[in-house]
């Protein structure tokens, strides 16, 4: 069902974002995830869940918050392995999702 609404349904940035029944950040799950997993599992991948899946051998996603800079959010995109998207999450350090800031949302605003 994530690959269908990944594939199909969602705006075109590659991810789903995982969340718990409060809102809370839980990971992230990427078409990059989906090729790494495949390459390491083959087709056992169908059979397997997102929570499986999600941030393959990664720590909590990389994300930023509500209160922070767009400048600051461009760079963590760019940091070590770049990425093409970034949850933002609440500054109260609950990780409540917010949103979601793309790197095209970013270079459309002229960063």
């Amino acid at each position: 069902e994530a690959l269908v609404h990944m594939a199909g349904t969602s705006k075109g940035c590659g991810c789903l974002l995982v969340v718990d029944d409060h809102r809370v950040l839980q990971g992230t799950f990427s078409d990059a995830d989906l090729r790494r997993a495949l390459t390491k599992s083959g087709e056992a991948v169908l059979g397997m869940t997102v929570s499986q899946l999600m941030n393959y051998a990664k720590e909590f996603p990389r994300h930023t918050t509500v209160g922070a800079m767009a400048f600051d959010a461009h760079l963590k995109m760019l940091d070590t392995k770049a990425v093409d998207y970034l949850p933002v999450v609440s500054d109260d350090g609950k990780n409540t999702l917010m949103g979601l800031i793309t790197i095209a949302q970013l270079l459309a605003a002229g960063m």
